[in-house]
């Protein structure tokens, strides 16, 4: 027998539309500046901290090309855009978007604590969204749904598994980088590492200068 189409309550669909947004605006802020290059200067964040060995790593990428907050803002939009829709497969769809975001937390999470031994305040709040969204999805849906779209767990934990594997055979990130910074003096650039007084060295026909004085 065909099961009946549900209507999502309405106060848990006006949680998950607002966590939704949140997620999906964090998600994005994030894509942009990983994508600008300003993850060792967003607000709280600086060189060397969590935020930038995290987010400068290998496992925030997608093959070394698009970071992966990419794809969950778009998850996060596709639930966003699904609500005003109750049929079956749509609620699958929502039960699988569910659990990807549960698993994913697990996943990054464990990354952070286990692996890189750095945490991202940001991506932790990502990840607190995401977890927050999962429940009020599967708890939104009545009672029942966890048995019936138990199925989702295990399509969503391989999904998420793929992305990992993905994650462990893409290269790995540039290590270096090089500021530039205008000299007011003369108006032309010099790399920032030899700004200040004191001894300096120089190498590549002086197209790198360190200010040994300011340098650990």
């Amino acid at each position: 027998m065909k099961e009946p189409s549900v209507k999502m309550r309405p106060l848990a669909k006006w949680m998950i539309a607002l966590l939704c947004l949140a997620a999906a605006g964090l998600s994005l802020w994030l894509s942009v500046e990983k994508w600008s290059g300003r993850i060792d200067s967003l607000a709280g964040c600086g060189t060397g901290s969590g935020c930038a060995n995290v987010l400068g790593s290998k496992w925030s990428m997608v093959w070394g090309v698009v970071p992966v907050s990419v794809f969950s803002c778009l998850l996060y939009v596709s639930v966003l855009s699904s609500l005003r829709l109750s049929s079956q497969g749509v609620r699958w769809m929502r039960a699988l978007a569910a659990w990807m975001c549960l698993w994913a937390a697990l996943w990054f999470t464990g990354l952070q604590f286990f692996v890189l031994k750095s945490f991202c305040p940001y991506c932790m709040s990502m990840h607190g969204l995401g977890v927050l969204l999962g429940l009020a999805i599967l708890l939104g849906e009545g009672r029942g749904f966890f048995k019936k779209r138990g199925i989702a767990m295990v399509f969503a934990a391989g999904a998420v598994a793929a992305l990992a594997l993905v994650q462990h055979l893409g290269p790995a990130p540039s290590t270096h980088r090089v500021d530039l910074v205008p000299d007011q003096k003369v108006g032309v650039a010099h790399d920032i590492h030899s700004l200040g007084q004191g001894r300096k060295v120089t190498f590549l026909n002086g197209s790198k200068i360190y200010n040994i004085g300011q340098l650990p």
